[in-house]
């Protein structure tokens, strides 16, 4: 009998696993997702749309509240910690990234455990449920930013332009796009990172030299605070 009721339980933690959506799926026409009333669901949603000031949509919303109700489903019957796969490694980066957007996700699941008591006993129930509550809104939020469009470019060799790559996108929380100067098509990135001198049309672009000793990456530091800046500019020309 333990070991049906083991069974069991492993088949509804794949349930749970295998139904997760992402925002594009939420926004098919025809799917239909069950309403929901659990209160705890309700107060982290008005909480968060209060908190980020964000305008969510409707499939945005249905999103958050399908998948919250999966991960409290879970919460409540598993207990410990969850092997989260490779959540654990998005939560690292989302960790190590000092932003304004992880920042404020951080005070919000702060918030949320001390002033909700149903969630605070699921949170300590089922740690995990932390992880899924950060990568939901980490998710969430970076669909209301358009990514930057950064040209990369390396006369040395195409290692040390993946070099330079790995470092931009491990260095921000910020969704970027990396492009060749061919992949441009004529239109202007937002920023440059090179160790040569932008092309004429693109003399007003943000740029960032680099040079033969980068790869030691003395300098990450002011590269992420140039991508930083692109970001701050990128939100305010949106605004």
């Amino acid at each position: 009998m333990r070991t049906k009721q083991k069974e069991c339980r492993y088949l509804y933690f794949l349930f749970c696993r295998a139904n997760v959506l992402t925002p594009e799926e939420c926004e098919q026409y025809l799917l239909q997702i069950p309403s929901n009333n659990s209160p705890s669901i309700q107060y982290f949603l008005t909480q968060f749309q209060e908190k980020s000031q964000l305008s969510l949509k409707q499939h945005e919303i249905k999103y958050l509240t399908y998948n919250l109700a999966l991960f409290h489903r879970e919460a409540a019957i598993f207990s410990g910690r969850a092997k989260t796969l490779d959540l654990v490694k998005s939560v690292e980066k989302f960790n190590r990234v000092d932003d304004t957007v992880p920042k404020l996700i951080k005070k919000f699941t702060k918030s949320l455990y001390k002033e909700n008591d149903e969630i605070r006993a699921l949170i300590q129930n089922f740690p995990s449920l932390w992880h899924y509550y950060t990568i939901l809104l980490w998710i969430l939020s970076a669909k209301h930013h358009q990514p930057i469009k950064l040209l990369v470019q390396s006369s040395i060799s195409s290692l040390h332009r993946q070099a330079l790559i790995t470092q931009i996108i491990n260095g921000t929380s910020s969704p970027i796009e990396i492009y060749t100067y061919e992949q441009l098509n004529g239109e202007k990135p937002d920023g440059i990172v090179s160790n040569q001198p932008p092309e004429k049309n693109l003399q007003d672009v943000p740029f960032f030299p680099i040079s033969l000793f980068y790869m030691d990456w003395h300098n990450k530091g002011n590269l992420a605070f140039f991508i930083k800046q692109l970001e701050t500019k990128k939100r305010g020309d949106k605004g």
